[in-house]
């Protein structure tokens, strides 16, 4: 046997070959373990959201009102809300599905929700509104408040139905958009 020979042998290979597929297993693992923790993080972080009451913000969609120069953001449940001018000092907001619910049984909810453009010592459903009660009700955007002018909605009935349900939630949604009108 030559001892000047280079190159490997069949068990220097055999070698080789066993430590790169040590090597990618491992890498293998570590990856499949990560990709584990990572999705049961994400399940984490989803239930205790839920189970806290948080809310992710699911859209930066706004409704604009340029003749104003607000605008409101919308939820995935308000998504489809529009208005209606009425005068100079309010606006009437609604949701095309609250008008596809609003024949539905036992209806007990607004279908429109008025926002009234208003300053301190304006009246608001015949009382004078002072600066604390906007403050409360509303943040000042251009100078005025905006106001739900809406007056406090019959008694629901004992019964609360999918549908009622769906209309609180949706007036739910209106109400808080309105309370956190921005500028454009």
């Amino acid at each position: 046997m030559k001892s000047d020979q280079t190159g490997f042998g069949a068990v220097e290979g055999l070698l080789l070959l066993a430590l790169v597929g040590i090597i990618i297993s491992v890498g293998l693992f570590v990856y499949k373990s990560q990709q584990a923790t990572n999705s049961t993080l994400d399940t984490s972080i989803k239930s205790q959201t839920e189970t806290q009451g948080i809310k992710p913000k699911t859209t930066d969609r706004y409704l604009e009102i340029k003749e104003w120069g607000i605008k409101l953001q919308l939820t995935s449940k308000i998504e489809d809300a529009y208005y209606n001018l009425e005068g100079d000092t309010i606006i009437n907001i609604s949701a095309r599905r609250l008008d596809e619910l609003k024949n539905s049984k036992p209806y007990c909810i607004f279908v429109q929700f008025p926002i009234q453009k208003a300053r301190v010592g304006d009246k608001l459903n015949g009382q004078v509104l002072a600066e604390e009660d906007l403050m409360k009700r509303s943040r000042q955007v251009n100078g005025y408040y905006y106001v739900n002018a809406s007056p406090p909605p019959p008694p629901c009935s004992p019964q609360i139905t999918p549908v009622v349900a769906e209309i609180q939630a949706i007036a739910k949604d209106l109400r808080i958009a309105i309370k956190e009108v921005e500028t454009l």
